[in-house]
Formats: C-alpha cells, sequence, structure tokens
C-alpha cells in the first residue's frame, strides 16, 4: 500500500500539513503567553509549571517541522546519491529521521505526563491513585527509547514500518492510547462525582447552577479526543503500512501544542471553569443534600469539598488531554470558610475563593 503513496510525496504532503498545523499552534501559543504573563496575576507553582511546559512545547514544535524542512531540503535540493530523494528519505538512521522520532517522544511523553500530573491534582495528590498510571507512563518512555536507539543503529534502507521498528511503535501507541483513556475517565469521574453532590446542595438551598463542572467535563473530553484522535488515526495508517503516517505522525507534535494552549486560552475567554464553588467537604461527605443550616442562601460562589475548581489546561489530554485539559482543586481554608458563613453578603464576587491562578 506504500507504493500508492510515495514516501517522496509522502513527506512533501507531510511538510504542508504540519506547516498549516503549526501555523495554528503558533496562534495559539502567542494568546496562551498574553494569557499567562500579561493577564495573569497568579504567581503560583503550578502557573510556573503550565509556563515551563508550554515553552517546551513550543521548542519541540517548532524542531519538529524546522526538522522536517532540512530532510525536505536534503532529499530534493542538497541529495545527489543513489535512489533519489526515495533513497534519502529511506535512510532511517540518517540524524534527521532519528531526531524526528526522538522530537515525537518528547513531546508525547510531555503530553502523558502532563496528563497524569492532572489526574494527581484532581485525586488530592494521591499517589496511589496515579501509581498505575505512572507505571504506564515509564514502560512507554522505556519502549520508545528502544525505539529511538533501534533507528539510530539500524543503518538499513528502511521505513517506520521496518520489522524492527514495528513492535516497538505498535506497543508505543498502544501505551498512549490507553493511557489517555484510563487518565480522562478518572478525571472525569471525579469531577462528575462533585458535581453531583454539588448540584444537591445547590438545589437544597434554592442556589443557581451555573453549570460550570459540567462545562469542565466538556472541555476535558474535547481536548482529549483531539489528541486520541491523533493518535488513533496514526496507528489506523501505521498498521495499513501507509506513508500517510509521517503527516499523520507530524500533525500530533503540533496538536498536543494546540490542545495545551487553547484550554488557557478558554479560561481567559470565561468559558470554563474559573468560578469557585463553597460548601465544606463534612457537607457533601457526612451530611445529607438537605441539611443547610450552614449554607445561607446568597450569591456568594460555593467551594465543593473546600476546593476551587479551575480549569487549567488538556492537552493531552486530557484525554482529553490529552492533552490536554488541566483540572487542578486547589485546598481553600477553613477560615475562609468560616468568613464566608458568618459574613454572607457582606463581600462582593471578587472575595476570597476565587482562584488567581491559572
Amino acid at each position: 500500500m506504500a507504493d500508492d503513496f510515495p514516501i517522496d510525496v509522502a513527506q512533501i504532503v507531510a511538510l504542508f500539513l504540519e506547516s498549516m498545523f503549526y501555523g495554528v499552534y503558533l496562534v495559539s501559543f502567542g494568546m496562551c503567553m498574553y494569557t499567562m504573563l500579561a493577564k495573569s496575576r497568579s504567581q503560583s507553582r503550578q502557573r510556573v509549571l503550565f509556563l515551563i511546559v508550554a515553552l517546551l512545547l513550543f521548542v519541540f514544535a517548532t524542531l519538529d517541522v524546522a526538522l522536517l524542512l532540512r530532510h525536505c531540503l536534503d532529499a530534493f535540493v542538497w541529495y545527489h546519491g543513489q535512489g533519489g530523494a526515495v533513497g534519502e528519505f529511506s535512510d532511517i538512521s540518517y540524524w534527521v529521521n532519528a531526531m524526528k522520532t526522538v522530537n515525537y517522544v518528547v513531546q508525547t511523553s510531555i503530553a502523558d505526563g502532563m496528563l497524569i500530573y492532572r489526574c494527581y491534582i484532581v485525586y488530592r495528590r494521591s499517589w496511589l491513585v496515579v501509581a498505575p498510571l505512572c507505571i504506564l507512563w515509564i514502560a512507554g518512555i522505556i519502549v520508545e527509547s528502544f525505539t529511538c536507539d533501534i533507528e539510530f543503529t539500524l543503518h538499513t534502507g528502511a521505513f517506520l514500518n521496518a520489522g524492527q521498528l514495528t513492535p516497538f511503535i505498535t506497543s508505543t501507541l498502544t501505551i498512549t492510547l490507553v493511557l489517555n483513556l484510563i487518565a480522562t475517565s478518572m478525571i472525569v469521574y471525579k469531577i462528575w462525582s462533585i458535581d453531583r453532590r454539588s448540584r444537591a446542595i445547590f438545589a437544597s438551598t434554592g442556589s443557581k447552577d451555573n453549570g460550570a463542572l459540567r462545562r469542565a467535563i466538556r472541555i476535558i473530553v474535547e481536548s482529549g479526543l483531539m489528541y486520541s484522535a491523533g493518535v488513533i488515526v496514526f496507528f489506523v495508517v501505521y498498521l495499513a503500512g501507509n506513508n500517510s503516517q509521517y503527516g499523520v505522525s507530524d500533525c500530533v507534535v503540533q496538536i498536543i501544542g494546540i490542545s495545551f494552549n487553547l484550554i488557557i486560552i478558554r479560561i481567559d475567554q470565561g468559558k470554563t471553569v474559573e468560578t469557585t464553588y463553597a460548601a465544606t467537604g463534612s457537607m457533601l461527605s457526612d451530611q445529607s443534600p438537605t441539611s443547610n443550616k450552614r449554607f445561607p442562601q446568597s450569591r456568594r460562589p460555593i467551594v465543593v469539598n473546600q476546593t476551587s475548581i479551575t480549569e487549567v489546561s488538556t492537552g493531552n489530554n486530557v484525554g482529553t488531554n490529552h492533552a490536554i485539559a488541566m483540572v487542578s482543586l486547589k485546598d481553600s481554608s477553613s477560615s475562609q470558610d468560616e468568613e464566608w458563613t458568618s459574613n454572607s453578603g457582606s463581600k462582593g464576587s471578587a472575595g476570597k475563593g476565587y482562584p488567581e491562578d491559572l
């Protein structure tokens, strides 16, 4: 089937497609940087972490386009050896070829790592919960390392479908998909369970639920689908032995960064969860929804489980992002809760409890 889509044609198409996605990525990256550096007032560690991750994704997304451009120039302009452009592209151990694989591995590893971090934060920093995901992530890195090592040392005319690479690449893609599906499902379930309890409290107090948590679930799923759909398409065309796998894998590198940036941008636009919900954890876990003596009817935002629920990223993805939605649960102090319950209506909506960090 690869003969129906020659490698030289596939690489030109890949350069065109990745350049398009890179243009979209640059726009989203610029808006993301403006949001985090110019608009955000937060100095939290999470914001610093997200900033570092965004910059790393930018570096590897840019490097991937530059490497593909260099490879096309080598094949069509500077290479005059046997086989022409096809012969150049089929040299799997050529440093540009091998570095593009390394670039893909690093980009996806960052995305999967951030997805695990989101799950860790959502489950209140429980290492026990994310331990299986960490094992999968480490296993994926080990398999990817073998893939890169084989590419650097193979020194034969071969493509990504070479028999030595197939077991490792298929294992890598399988681990990535499984990790995204499990982590995204865990995050969505946790937010859904909090939303279900918060709706009961809203109903008992007569407060209006603006559906922010349900929007969070939708954004997590959407950002996760971007990344997961790209990996699935890559998996399918790889198993089919079609050279379109090169273009798809290049686009996945850009999609990872786009998903991450879009979540942060949507925070700034107020289209995701930036609201703090207010109620004590004991009320949600130990008391019935009808017990509302600590919940005066007011327009005060409500805190679920004494946490601020803020949409901060994706993707990844969240499977999403994945990656790529980033939901953080930030502990809020009991003193703030006491102040809210004792002084209901005395402070405006900009009072304590609203998250300042991305």
